[in-house]
């Protein structure tokens, strides 16, 4: 946030208060976690961070009208969206958080239903393969498959890439196998 500095018509910037700080966060973790693109904007003083708080509000309204004919997000349980939105499959699909970590494998049901994979269904896949397929928040791409066979359904394609990808980022990063 910037404040009129003493001399007349000239700003100077002005770290925010910690306070400050968390509520900007918080709306920018909002607007990620329900996959709105925004722009971060810089505040000249606190009537203008007002008028740019009441405008942000207005297009949150705008946005909503628009999408409340639309199907709502498929979140993980965290509340975060998946990477899997196009359900129209009469099969389980496998899925993953749209998120930098991943902690769990979510099931997404034709009827729209997600549930999370539970751990034991994982460790069992994982206990029966000669490869690695679960190294620090990372599935490798065949667990996904393997886990999509487990429910007798597919696996989302772009999961499937994002996996494959993040994958091969760990192996050269971490040293783990690729295959």
């Amino acid at each position: 946030m910037t404040y009129q500095s003493k001399r007349k018509g000239s700003t100077a910037m002005k770290k925010p208060s910690p306070a400050d700080v968390r509520e900007m966060l918080k709306m920018v973790m909002d607007l990620k976690n329900e996959g709105i693109l925004f722009v971060p904007m810089p505040v000249v003083d606190n009537l203008d961070k007002s008028k740019l708080l009441l405008d942000a509000s207005r297009r949150l309204d705008v946005l909503r009208q628009e999408t409340s004919n639309y199907v709502s997000i498929l979140k993980s349980t965290r509340g975060i969206p998946l990477i899997c939105q196009d359900t129209d499959s009469d099969k389980v699909v496998i899925t993953l958080e749209n998120y930098l970590k991943w902690y769990e494998i979510y099931a997404v049901y034709p009827d729209n239903s997600v549930v999370t994979v539970p751990g034991n269904v994982i460790d069992d896949i994982c206990a029966k393969s000669s490869i690695t397929l679960v190294s620090d928040h990372c599935f490798h791409p065949y667990l996904l498959k393997l886990v999509a066979e487990y429910y007798r359904g597919e696996v989302d394609s772009v999961s499937l890439e994002v996996a494959a990808g993040r994958w091969l980022l760990d192996a050269r990063d971490c040293n783990i196998v690729a295959i």
